[in-house]
């Protein structure tokens, strides 16, 4: 990638906005807004508008694809170590992983599926509230999301020649 003023101001754009409604939430999970940011806005040379409008559709379905793949690896695990079935959870975090890595091959998505789904499918498996938990997750990172596809449009990359 060749150095670009665009993606300075983009980047600094995107991660000021999600890292200033992190600062404001005063909640640690919020950090996940900050992260999914900086992810989505990670956009390489485009040819047209039209190529970077498929690009943000793309990585707003593999959150979306990366949270409903979590959540339900998330609720597999949890009900299975709820009932002390804990020989069955390698087994299910290796089909969501078989599972996310094949959206990824068939999207644009870089890593975003996979992360998106481990995020919401582990950090808050222990809690009382597991499942509020995981939904919250789930809601910082599509927010991260909006705010980085908002920056790409705002400031879209350079076209290449």
């Amino acid at each position: 990638m060749k150095f670009s003023i665009r993606h300075l101001f983009r980047t600094a754009l995107a991660g000021t906005i999600a890292s200033t409604i992190h600062l404001f939430q005063h909640e640690a999970h919020t950090i996940l807004i900050v992260i999914s940011t900086l992810f989505v806005i990670q956009v390489p040379e485009v040819k047209s508008r039209l190529e970077i409008i498929q690009i943000a559709i793309d990585r707003v379905i593999s959150t979306g694809i990366g949270v409903a793949v979590g959540l339900v690896g998330y609720g597999l695990i949890y009900y299975n170590v709820r009932d002390g079935n804990l020989e069955i959870v390698s087994i299910i975090i290796f089909i969501i992983f078989i599972i996310t890595d094949f959206f990824q091959q068939i999207t644009k998505s870089l890593t975003i599926i996979n992360i998106t789904a481990a995020i919401i499918m582990l950090v808050s498996i222990q809690s009382s509230a597991a499942f509020e938990h995981a939904l919250s997750r789930a809601l910082d990172i599509i927010f991260g999301a909006v705010i980085g596809l908002s920056c790409i449009i705002l400031i879209p990359p350079q076209r290449s020649s």
